[in-house]
């Protein structure tokens, strides 16, 4: 109440006290439910398309399912990344610094789930935890194929160095052998 004791009139009904926001007491409970989808009569509807019926939290169906999704979404990769140490703020960091590409073949992601686009995967340590950097599917896939173990690594890399010393020594003796 006002210091002078006299309350203030409503705007909605002026020989009504005012109880918040301007209004009466009655209107602004019917504010109140209208917000949560409560239809004065006590019939619900929903506060987005009133023509259709409360879902939840004030929302038709569709709308409903729709804000949910992407919540989910949006909490699920937050999830994710938590369990990595990592923020929102620091993947978006980490990809401004790669320049939204992958660490290794410092290629963007091209792997599509269920008609989207997939994020880069954060690399980690497995033994400290420590978060290395951002790969695309397939070096992410390669680096756990190979357990993580630098000495399969460098066997690969030995591997396929020879393979292709031994193509480019078979691809001249064929190229010389055509030419003769």
């Amino acid at each position: 109440m006002p210091r002078g004791g006299v309350r203030p009139q409503a705007t909605c009904h002026p020989n009504k006290p005012h109880a918040g926001r301007g209004l009466c007491r009655n209107c602004l409970e019917t504010l109140y439910r209208r917000r949560r989808g409560v239809q004065v009569g006590g019939k619900k509807q929903a506060v987005c398309h009133p023509d259709k019926p409360n879902y939840g939290h004030g929302q038709c169906f569709e709308c409903y399912r729709h804000l949910h999704q992407c919540e989910r979404a949006v909490h699920s990769r937050a999830k994710k990344l938590r369990s990595y140490g990592v923020t929102p703020e620091d993947y978006a960091r980490l990809i401004l610094e790669q320049g939204g590409t992958c660490a290794i073949c410092r290629q963007p992601e091209t792997r599509v789930v269920l008609g989207k686009l997939s994020s880069l995967a954060v690399d980690h340590c497995h033994d400290t935890g420590k978060v290395r950097g951002l790969l695309c599917h397939r070096c992410n896939v390669a680096i756990g194929l190979l357990k993580n173990d630098r000495q399969l690594l460098y066997r690969a890399m030995d591997y396929l160095w020879h393979a292709h010393v031994d193509q480019e020594e078979l691809y001249a003796e064929c190229r010389t052998s055509v030419y003769a």
